[in-house]
């Protein structure tokens, strides 16, 4: 910029850049350049420019640039304008905190920056000052102190590690826990995401703020619950508030049986029952103080024990978000043990600490277990429904289909059983699993119950030990994932079967009582005839769902067994769900240990 034209610089342009400013006057010099007479917004003259190094102007907003930045409304005190001739279009206080886009820039003569913003649909929200705004690169916008405690109320928001959506974790494994959100974020994308800490302020990562619940404090939010809860322990305080005014000791309610009708998990780590005594309240209490279970009478056994791992390894994949990247650790892992597993919150939570599964404990309710355990010992209202109770007085047969799926007759077979509306057992191989995963499927959501086969259905005895677990694993993995879920008993191929087998596939060996070698005969006459001739309360029928005749056999049987008077039931039904590992069944009432 010119002092004169003698040339005499006055200043640089770029000290002036982008900035708008009032050209008073211009000279058309001899040197074929025109020149700018140039003021600022307090008409203090700034000297001469070449006009190229300008843009003109509309007006006193100065020309549009591009700016293309996310901005957080950081002030209530600003108006948006439809215009620069200071028409109202909105005003900041109805946006405060929220996150939009500065599509563009205007460097106005007043001196102020101006913002062109947008929301994220695009729609044009007005002018607004810079100074009303933080200027961010990325859509999340500012953080904003936020100090309030939360409860994380569902299990299916990612945790993330940053904005650029990599997962740091899932809710499902904080369900319930009280949590402190230090801060937050008003995304661009219209979200408003939490940033969360433990209560040993281990930061947990950011989470969708519908994924959680605003608490009033650390006690988290209320969960209803209407359970009758005995307590065991004298030495706990009943607590009349969350600022820990104590109103009396458990020693008042020891032995008692009381109705928690509500439960509070606690920033500190710890859950609270509130507990009335019919409709009398008394206080809050810590759940530690009620019921614990012998986990050596509860699980007298190691069958029993190795019942609960299987159960423990299913739930472990439907809590998981990716179960395909944890299946092969979850099959492999080593056996729990009793000292894993606790008693809280009505809950039996089992420590997977150090297993690498991404997940340090799973929560099962009594009635989840109670199948593998001495259920006698666990409230008869809480497993209600868990255990199928067949009537003494009725007579029972399990039908059992070995070899499939097949994709002609397995689909035949299934249409008959439905329209007979009959519930069977399944034994299938797994590289069939892996061939026709849609037939498995629709078997399982039907309603039968599905086991394994081996995989490629070898005489199990002659392995080695790690070929009878690799052929076990990889079925496994095949109908859970065909299915959803761990096959929980097995069939050996052939019946062959000892107790290194037993051992290493630690599942239930289902046998039969009544086989119709109908793979023999492949005649639907002469499968009916033994069945007919050898038929029992409790048996367990083996026939082969991949030939055409066996299928076809089956309506017949069906029809004939009903007039006989006998109830047709899975292999889960005919024993009640207490079938164990380590043992063999060969009807209702013959099995044998290994």
């Amino acid at each position: 910029m010119w002092n004169n034209f003698n040339w005499t610089p006055k200043s640089k342009s770029d000290k002036h850049m982008k900035q708008t400013l009032l050209a008073k006057g211009i000279y058309n010099n001899f040197n074929g350049e025109r020149y700018l007479s140039v003021y600022n917004n307090e008409n203090r003259w700034l000297g001469y420019i070449n006009e190229k190094a300008t843009s003109l102007a509309d007006g006193q907003q100065g020309t549009y640039h591009s700016y293309d930045k996310y901005i957080t409304i950081k002030s209530k005190n600003y108006d948006l304008w439809n215009s620069f001739s200071w028409n109202q279009r909105g005003h900041s206080s109805t946006y405060y905190g929220n996150t939009y886009k500065a599509r563009g820039i205007y460097y106005h003569f007043n001196g102020n920056k101006y913002l062109s913003v947008y929301d994220n649909k695009g729609k044009w929200m007005g002018y607004l000052n810079e100074t009303g705004a933080s200027v961010k690169n990325s859509p999340e916008g500012s953080y904003q102190k936020f100090n309030k405690y939360v409860s994380i109320t569902t299990s299916n928001y990612d945790l993330w590690q940053n904005f650029n959506w990599k997962k740091k974790n899932t809710t499902g494994n904080y369900r319930n826990q009280t949590t402190y959100a230090k801060g937050m974020y008003k995304h661009y994308n219209g979200s408003t995401y939490y940033s969360l800490f433990n209560n040993k302020n281990q930061w947990l990562g950011y989470v969708n703020k519908n994924g959680v619940s605003l608490a009033e404090g650390p006690q988290g939010i209320y969960h209803s619950l209407w359970e009758d809860t005995t307590f065991s322990y004298s030495n706990y305080s009943v607590w009349r508030d969350f600022n820990w005014s104590k109103q009396n000791t458990t020693d008042t309610v020891k032995g008692k049986t009381l109705t928690a009708r509500g439960i509070y998990y606690h920033y500190n780590g710890s859950s609270y029952y509130t507990i009335y005594n019919k409709n009398k309240w008394i206080g809050y209490i810590n759940t530690d103080a009620a019921q614990n279970y012998d986990m050596n009478k509860l699980i007298p056994n190691t069958e029993s024990l190795l019942a609960v791992h299987q159960i423990v390894c299913q739930k472990i994949l439907d809590t998981s978000s990716k179960p395909s990247n944890i299946i092969d650790k979850v099959l492999n892992m080593s056996v729990i043990s009793r000292s894993q597993i606790k008693f809280k919150d009505n809950h039996f939570v089992v420590s997977l600490k150090g297993r690498g599964l991404g997940v340090e404990e799973v929560k099962l309710t009594p009635k989840e277990i109670a199948p593998a355990v001495n259920y006698h010992l666990l409230p008869e209202k809480q497993i209600k429904g868990a255990i199928p109770k067949l009537n003494k007085n009725k007579k029972y047969v399990a039908l059992t289909f070995d070899d499939g799926p097949n994709p002609i007759t397995t689909p035949q077979l299934l249409n008959i059983l439905k329209s007979k509306n009959v519930k069977a057992s399944f034994f299938m191989v797994g590289n069939g699993v892996n061939a026709y995963p849609n037939v498995a499927k629709r078997v399982s959501n039907e309603g039968h119950q599905i086991g394994s086969h081996s995989y490629s259905h070898p005489q199990l005895t002659s392995l080695s030990s790690s070929q009878v677990q690799s052929q076990m694993r990889q079925t496994d993995k095949a109908i859970y994932y065909a299915t959803g879920k761990l096959p929980k008993t097995f069939r050996p191929p052939y019946g062959a079967i000892n107790y290194n087998v037993s051992t290493l596939v630690s599942k239930p060996a289902i046998m039969w009582s009544i086989d119709t070698r109908d793979w023999e005969s492949r005649n639907p006459y002469m499968i009916n005839s033994v069945v007919n001739n050898n038929i029992h309360n409790g048996a367990i029928i083996l026939l082969h769902d991949i030939h055409q005749p066996s299928v076809n056999s089956v309506s017949e049987m069906i029809d004939n067994l009903r007039r006989k008077g006998y109830t047709f039931v899975t292999i889960d039904e005919l024993y009640e769900m207490q079938e164990r590992p380590l043992h063999g069944y060969y009807s209702q009432t013959n099995s044998i240990k290994y």
